[in-house]
Formats: C-alpha cells, structure tokens, sequence
C-alpha cells in the first residue's frame, strides 16, 4: 500500500490491468478513486508516482 496525498493515510491501493491497459487507484480510507492508462512496463511504483505528482500539482 502506498500513503493516500488526500488523507495521508497508507491506505492507497493499485490495481494494474494490463489487458485493458489502465490502472485503479483507490483509498480504502478516504475514498478517493482515480483511473489512469498505463504503459506496458509501468509497474505499481511508477503509476502511484504520476498519481501523487498529479494529484499534488491539482490542489
């Protein structure tokens, strides 16, 4: 799990489908959801940090 930028709590979960080529974030604290594409190689790492960078540069 990684640390939510909304709640600050470590309650964000990624579930990466590849198939569809699309990553879930989720907040099983806050709620907070958000849906992003993802390259092929991108692992749960890499899609958490374009997350929090863009969900920090949004506030």
């Amino acid at each position: 799990m990684f640390r939510c930028p909304s709640c600050q709590h470590t309650s964000i979960v990624i579930d990466i489908d590849r198939k569809a080529g699309i990553a879930r974030i989720s907040c099983i604290n806050c709620g907070l959801k958000r849906t992003i594409e993802v390259g092929e190689e991108e692992e749960q790492v890499d899609v958490y940090a374009r997350f929090y960078d863009s969900f920090t540069e949004g506030t």
